[in-house]
């Protein structure tokens, strides 16, 4: 697969799938292979929920073109000129992008981003009714129960959209203060 930031997610089904044999929850993508639709809907949605985070430094193509949308996804991201503002463990050098191919002379998506978007997405396939937990949690509800099951959440800690292992693969990515560009 070509790297192409326009496309509808970070990651095809079929990288997804040779990617998931090496992730422990793997079995969870591998249970629905015949099912290459919903994969596909899955790494959308994984993919717009990556994008509702806000990173550091700004859209490779935005920036590049003084366009703004003209890049669909959050990923390639462009840094900053200052330092200070590089997420926290980056190495670069100013003014150049997080993640470059040498090879095609091209921005690209990083390896971590796309593992991120299959982690997310296996945690959407694997609870299919999260969506709708996390809207209850936006409208103020602190606990429901059905039967002998019950679940409460803290009201003073708002809901995560992006599952816990994407997000610590996002984190050197994530925008620790200041501002947006």
């Amino acid at each position: 697969m070509v790297d192409d930031p326009d496309i509808d997610a970070y990651l095809q089904p079929d990288d997804a799938t040779a990617l998931a044999a090496g992730v422990v929850d793997g079995s969870v993508w591998t249970a629905i292979a015949d099912d290459a639709d919903l994969q596909a809907a899955a790494l959308i949605q994984a993919s717009d929920e990556i994008d509702t985070l806000r990173f550091a430094g700004s859209r490779y193509d935005d920036f590049m073109s003084g366009v703004p949308g003209s890049q669909a996804r959050a990923f390639p991201r462009y840094l900053p000129d200052e330092p200070a503002m590089w997420p926290a463990g980056k190495q670069c050098i100013s003014g150049l992008t997080w993640d470059w191919d040498a090879d095609t002379n091209a921005a690209v998506v990083p390896a971590v981003v796309k593992k991120a978007c299959l982690l997310q997405a296996i945690s959407i396939l694997r609870d299919l009714h999260r969506r709708g937990r996390l809207r209850d949690r936006h409208d103020g509800v602190v606990a429901q129960g059905a039967g002998g099951v019950s679940e409460s959440y803290d009201p003073a800690k708002p809901p995560q959209v992006v599952c816990f292992e994407a997000m610590a693969m996002l984190k050197p990515y994530l925008l620790k203060s200041g501002r947006m560009i």
